[in-house]
């Protein structure tokens, strides 16, 4: 076989299988999930939320300081009025594939920054990470398991001097 041979029969496998891997399915997926999640919290079913979360945050957080976090969170953003993606990353690991979605979130008392990780267990989405970023929040309790980290605001306006308080259930 000619090099040239060579090469249009490895970038026809490299189509096959990057084709056979539809990324827009498990964005789509993700979303569902996430918007689940979201009338989950707005329910008030803080255990529901959870029981959608994979193996990373089950380990990191016991479903009882989850629930506790979600409650505060809830007395101090208020409900959801709307969520909207600006930005989603699709990652193909040796465990399978990962889905990053980024919203911008509008609760009764405020705005949020909100970053799920959804990995597939049996093709079952599942939430493996979740950050919440909002200065409203900056009080809130650190859980055990929960780990509380500052992060530069990315890109546009910046909130409490140029720095936003994060609260995360597990690492992103």
């Amino acid at each position: 076989m000619t090099p040239a041979r060579i090469f249009l029969a490895a970038m026809l496998l490299l189509t096959i299988v990057c084709g056979s891997c539809d990324p827009r399915s498990r964005v789509e997926a993700g979303r569902i999930t996430v918007e689940q999640f979201h009338r989950h919290y707005n329910a008030q079913q803080y255990v529901a939320m959870y029981h959608q979360c994979g193996p990373a945050v089950h380990k990191s957080t016991p479903q009882q300081d989850f629930v506790r976090y979600e409650e505060g969170v809830r007395q101090k953003l208020g409900e959801l009025k709307s969520a909207e993606v600006f930005n989603y990353n699709v990652l193909y690991l040796f465990h399978g594939p990962q889905v990053r979605l980024d919203y911008h979130c509008v609760y009764a008392n405020g705005s949020t920054t909100e970053s799920f990780e959804i990995n597939f267990r049996n093709d079952r989405p599942l939430i493996d990470g979740y950050r919440i970023d909002s200065p409203l929040l900056k009080d809130q309790g650190t859980r055990a398991g929960a780990s509380q980290e500052t992060v530069e605001n990315g890109g546009g306006a910046t909130q409490a001097g140029g720095r936003t308080p994060v609260r995360s259930y597990a690492s992103l």
